[in-house]
């Protein structure tokens, strides 16, 4: 009682001081001339514009586009960003990357869509910048938000895609049977690492280059077939092996028969090895070079090698031939831009690019376009307008000039005392605005509230569930009841009780979200809160369905924040759910239990579900006046807690006003 006479004394003292203030005020204005009581009338008129300008606030970033996950190479990832806005500003996105390589550039409208590469992976940090466009304020602001994420390789193992082909060879001979990369492949383009797994022979010799993946064989002295394995493996130690393996077969020349007459016996003698030349594609035509000279127009190369590598110092060579050298067709831009703008505060500078050849935008970007943002370093002036620096005032001052003294005539001075009062008068204003607030908050909360139901505009109510639909959220329902009942009755409760009951009443959230919206049952708290802004409704109803849908999901995501015990809680959303499902569907038949909760400590956070509970329950039954005295005496509890506790219940607050809101418009208060 103490408190609230203290807190009027001090309203009436900042009113009394509001008074003798603007009647000084009103008698400076006389003394100018400004104002007269005299028969002839001056009239002067001034307009006050307060331009408020609220800032997009993005939702989580790496909460809706993650920030540690393994992906494949060549995989793409598109994520949209989402944003608050309480306003209808057009926003824009831009970003650029701290880290190297730049993964993606975000698309004005907030889209991220991007395709890996062997570079993308590891630790990242995008700067991603938000700006509102189109307000008629000048404080429109940007603000930056760092994104850090890490791309992991999910690893796919090399395959062994072509069977090597069987390889037969004299003895004492030189081939040049495979390239292992015509066999191998690696998915995620990552360089192969060739071994030959066969333990080495002493009947032939085998080599790899594994820059080349080339496999050179040279059989010795001995004949037959030998198996060939091969593996290649990936620098993540995952491999393939040839199964089937190829073979080698060694053949030796047939020995000369012996001659008949005498004399001793004849030697053997081996056949002279027989050139075979392989030759790979023609390559791309090459423009003309002083390399080449004989090649006037252009010229084409390929690889060509001996398999029996007769010649074992030149058993390869590049062949070439003449082509008709033409540039790659199609449309080649020219750009003409502006020069760049002087760096601005928010250390970026733009310029205005055009293609005076009005290519495609696929030439464009095969060409390149010039980039038209890019940051720089401000550097603070003494003639930007602005105070910045060691100023003493703006461009004055410090390391500027010296600021100008002005003497001004008495006048001047009375003016400035008419400015000084109406500061001051303004001010207290604020003031005692903001006691007002202070010492009636509760009262001033109430008759907004009140004024607000009242005024809504009047429409039918919204029916979504009808027949089968019906039935089937309603049978599932009341299970759910008698699980809860059960539950409630139980003396040893345990934890996967509750975060089964959790899990069953989420999922009865978005079936029922499943038949208003037609969305999957899965679908991300993005796609579902899209649906209810482009849903053929009532605007009333539909921030009733956004704040029941933002509370059940985020609850899903984040965890329920426990306010009174964990079945307390879960009895209060139970009885929202059992609600908003009876005040969407037509006539309902089954009989459900009224749910209430027990209150063991008796302090405001109870005492206040206590009520929020008992709304619910008598929403069901469309009793919206008990439901709005509800909301007052809630209020009333509400504003004297501190902010901590105001946050926990914040919400919860939030819904029930959104619930009666919308009611008021197709109920009538009885």
């Amino acid at each position: 009682m103490v408190k609230s006479r203290n807190r009027t004394l001090l309203f009436v003292l900042v009113l009394f001081i509001l008074l003798i203030n603007i009647s000084i005020f009103l008698f400076s204005l006389y003394q100018q001339g400004i104002i007269s009581f005299n028969a002839r009338v001056a009239t002067s008129t001034a307009s006050i514009q307060i331009c408020i300008n609220p800032i997009a606030r993005l939702d989580n970033i790496s909460a809706l586009c993650g920030n540690d996950f393994y992906i494949h190479t060549n995989e793409t990832h598109t994520c949209n960003i989402t944003y608050n806005q309480s306003d209808n500003d057009t926003i824009i996105f831009w970003s650029y990357f701290s880290t190297s390589p730049e993964i993606f550039e975000i698309e004005t409208d907030g889209l991220i869509n991007y395709t890996t590469t062997p570079d993308s992976f590891g630790n990242n940090t995008a700067i991603i910048a938000v700006a509102e466009t189109g307000h008629v304020c000048n404080n429109s602001q940007e603000i930056r938000y760092t994104y850090d994420f890490t791309l992991r390789l999910n690893n796919t193992p090399p395959e062994y895609f072509q069977r090597l082909p069987n390889v037969s060879m004299p003895r004492n001979s030189l081939k040049i049977p495979y390239h292992l990369n015509d066999y191998f492949r690696d998915i995620d383009e990552q360089p192969l690492t060739y071994t030959f797994l066969n333990a080495q022979p002493h009947y032939f010799n085998l080599t790899i280059d594994n820059v080349t993946s080339e496999v050179i064989i040279h059989s010795l002295t001995e004949c037959g077939d030998f198996t060939l394995v091969f593996m290649a493996e990936d620098p993540y130690d995952a491999y393939a092996t040839t199964s089937p393996s190829a073979k080698l077969s060694v053949s030796c020349p047939d020995e000369p028969e012996e001659e008949s007459s005498g004399g001793g016996g004849g030697g053997g003698s081996f056949s002279e090895c027989e050139e075979e030349w392989v030759c790979q594609e023609w390559s791309d035509c090459y423009p003309p070079s002083e390399d080449q000279p004989d090649y006037l127009t252009g010229y084409q190369k390929r690889l060509c090698y001996d398999q029996n590598g007769c010649d074992a110092d030149n058993y390869q060579l590049y062949r070439y031939r003449e082509c008709n050298y033409q540039t790659e067709p199609g449309c080649y831009p020219e750009w003409e831009c502006t020069d760049w703008t002087p760096c601005r505060n928010d250390g970026t500078r733009e310029r205005t690019c055009v293609d005076n050849n009005d290519c495609p935008e696929d030439d464009q970007i095969r060409f390149g376009i010039p980039e038209t943002m890019e940051l720089c370093v401000y550097l603070e002036t003494c003639s930007d307008g602005v105070k910045n620096g060691d100023e003493l005032g703006i461009d004055c001052g410090g390391s500027c000039e010296p600021c100008k003294t002005v003497e001004v005539a008495s006048t001047i001075q009375d003016s400035n005392k008419v400015l000084t009062w109406a500061i001051s008068i303004l001010l207290i204003l604020i003031l005692f605005l903001t006691g007002s607030y202070w010492i009636f908050r509760k009262q001033i909360k109430t008759f907004f509230a009140r004024l607000i139901w009242h005024l809504v505009k009047k429409s039918a109510r919204q029916i979504y569930l009808v027949g089968n639909a019906k039935n089937t959220i309603l049978n599932e329902l009341k299970d759910y009841e008698n699980s809860l009942i059960k539950l409630k009755s139980s003396k040893n409760i345990k934890d996967s009780d509750f975060n089964k009951l959790e899990s069953n009443l989420y999922h009865l959230f978005r079936k029922v979200m499943v038949e208003i919206l037609e969305i999957d049952l899965e679908s991300p708290k993005n796609i579902v809160v899209s649906k209810i802004d482009k849903l053929d409704s009532t605007k009333e109803f539909k921030k009733m369905l956004l704040s029941i849908t933002n509370k059940f999901i985020d609850d899903e995501l984040n965890g329920r924040k426990n306010i009174i015990d964990k079945f307390n809680d879960i009895s209060v959303d139970y009885n929202l759910l059992k609600f908003f499902i009876f005040n969407i569907s037509d006539k309902i038949k089954k009989e459900f239990n009224d749910i209430k909760i027990d209150i063991k400590i008796n302090n405001p956070m109870s005492n206040i579900m206590n009520i929020f509970s008992k709304s619910y329950v008598e929403l069901q039954n469309f009793n919206l006046s008990d439901a709005k005295e509800n909301y007052i005496k809630i209020i009333n509890i509400y504003e004297p807690l501190d902010e901590d506790k105001k946050v926990l219940l914040y919400d919860e607050t939030n819904i029930l006003f959104n619930i009666l809101t919308y009611l008021s418009s197709h109920i009538e208060s009885k």
